[in-house]
């Protein structure tokens, strides 16, 4: 199911919980998470060497993006600079990284044949409010569960915000939306901005 939700770019940051929750993105697996933010989701290179500075595979920091592979439902989250110790431990390649040597994933020798399967990206901090918009216009497939808790929590501020809102290319008042359950199959969600 395609759902577009259009609003003003001011409020394009209330839609941002599902880049923390994590979205799905079908992808080749067996490639490097290097490969994958680069190639398959055209972050810019340079962005990712300089931008984002903490990456976690499956819940593990890591530092070799050219070694760290990815399988089918692994889960890479990304970080801009955090604060204090836990900032200088996580931060890929940084001077405290023995601190983390139990918790960082070790790069796999083995890499499997890259064959098609489903990632789960999440965005935190600077990186979501970077590369967030963008995601979000492209479309991000989330759980019809997720979005619909998401509709049932924040009801009154999302109809004061007078979205216009288009399910499979037809277009609805908010409320009408509100008081549809959607089952937990994949929705891709964009967001437009004004």
């Amino acid at each position: 199911m395609k759902i577009g939700i259009v609003v003003e770019s001011a409020r394009i940051g209330v839609f941002f919980e599902f880049l923390s929750s994590g979205f799905l993105v079908r992808t080749s697996v067996g490639i490097s998470v290097r490969e994958f933010l680069c190639n398959g989701l055209k972050i810019d290179p340079e962005y990712m060497d300089t931008r984002i500075q903490t990456i976690f595979l499956n819940g593990r920091a890591i530092d070799d993006i050219d070694g760290a592979t990815l399988t089918d439902g692994s889960v890479v989250a990304l970080s801009g600079a955090m604060p204090g110790l836990a900032g200088a431990i996580f931060r890929k390649g940084g001077a405290y990284a023995s601190f983390r040597s139990n918790v960082a994933a070790a790069p796999s020798s083995f890499r499997e044949t890259p064959s098609e399967g489903i990632v789960i990206l999440k965005l935190f901090n600077q990186v979501a409010a970077d590369l967030g918009p963008y995601f979000l216009k492209k479309g991000i497939r989330i759980k019809g569960s997720m979005l619909s808790d998401f509709f049932r929590r924040n009801r009154e501020m999302l109809e004061k915000m007078h979205p216009v809102v288009e399910v499979e290319g037809k277009k609805y008042p908010i409320h009408r939306i509100f008081d549809n359950e959607l089952d937990s199959g994949e929705v891709c969600l964009t967001i437009e901005t004004t």
